[in-house]
């Protein structure tokens, strides 16, 4: 009977880890969550009050990194920056509009295992629709 009791929780507990192994997201797809979440940080509608600001930005500061690197065209704060003045510079840029609509059409990751597999870059491509036009 003892062994039977066994049998039946180990039965469970390796059914438990393969479905956490076969059904957790990759890390691609992880990364591909984050985007929509930061799309849906930094957009912004004309009935949003300061309250939903608020939240907004804590929500983009929490997505971010201590340091982040920017690569865009024609941005002139291209380079190392700091999670701080990301949200600052979204602050400063959601002021000057009513509406902010960012839709992501792909998202495409590398991930390429750095310094003997301690740490990993991400290199990511983002498509984005563009005052309703496609790229």
């Amino acid at each position: 009977m003892k062994l039977k009791n066994w049998l039946i929780s180990l039965a469970i507990i390796v059914a438990v880890a393969g479905a956490w192994f076969w059904f957790r997201p990759t890390e691609q797809q992880r990364i591909r969550k984050q985007f929509f979440s930061l799309a849906e940080a930094v957009s912004k509608n004309p009935q949003e009050g300061n309250a939903a600001h608020a939240m907004k930005m804590l929500a983009l500061g929490n997505l971010l990194a201590d340091n982040v690197s920017i690569e865009l065209r024609d941005f002139p704060y291209n380079g190392d920056i700091s999670a701080e003045s990301v949200v600052s510079l979204a602050t400063r840029g959601r002021a000057l509009f009513d509406v902010i609509s960012i839709e992501i059409l792909e998202v495409e990751t590398n991930l390429v295992t750095v310094h003997g597999g301690g740490a990993k870059q991400i290199d990511v491509s983002v498509c984005l629709n563009e005052n309703g036009r496609l790229p």
